[in-house]
């Protein structure tokens, strides 16, 4: 159980500071989870049951389109991973959470926590704040997208075949 505090304690740490009655309440539903590297914690199709906390190694957070891998995001130690849409809606998703090196996560099941929000209004700030963060990081990416497509706007495709790796790489991670 004292790992489970340590992990439900950084979960409070990124989002909203909890008593010491919800932090044993967050801890009593994490769940620990080890996977090895490459291993898939979560695939295209599946229901993201649960979001996770990055306690030893790596994820990545990827799809798949036209036969490429496209990452959206990574995520390492002390950090949440959600596959949002799945999770808030609990259907299928497009994503895929593969482990990039033996990692430890602990998982935050759908069930469990939608019931401790409804008893515990700390554990409600903090998925809101969960919430909140994934928001702006989309909306980061989202400025960035459109800030790269204004400088690669004016440049045609050939010129993105004869330019550097870098550039390439820039525009298959945007619109892959």
């Amino acid at each position: 159980m004292e790992d489970k505090i340590k992990v439900a304690g950084e979960i409070a740490a990124h989002t909203y500071p909890l008593s010491e009655k919800s932090l044993c309440r967050l801890a009593a539903i994490l769940e620990p989870r080890k996977l090895l590297k490459n291993e898939l914690f979560l695939k295209e199709g599946d229901v993201a049951r649960s979001m996770g906390v990055v306690e030893q190694g790596m994820v990545r957070q990827f799809y798949r389109k036209k036969n490429l891998e496209i990452t959206e995001h990574f995520t390492y130690e002390g950090h949440l991973f959600v596959c949002l849409e799945s999770f808030i809606r609990q259907i299928p998703g497009q994503f895929y959470v593969e482990a990039l090196e033996p990692t430890l996560i602990y998982e935050i099941p759908y069930g469990p926590f939608h019931e401790l929000m409804q008893q515990d209004p700390e554990i409600l700030r903090v998925y809101c704040t969960i919430l909140e963060s994934s928001l702006i990081i989309s909306q980061h990416k989202a400025d960035a997208r459109i800030l790269l497509s204004n400088v690669i706007g004016v440049w045609s495709s050939n010129t993105l075949r004869s330019s550097g790796g870098l550039l390439r790489f820039m525009w298959l991670l945007f619109w892959g």
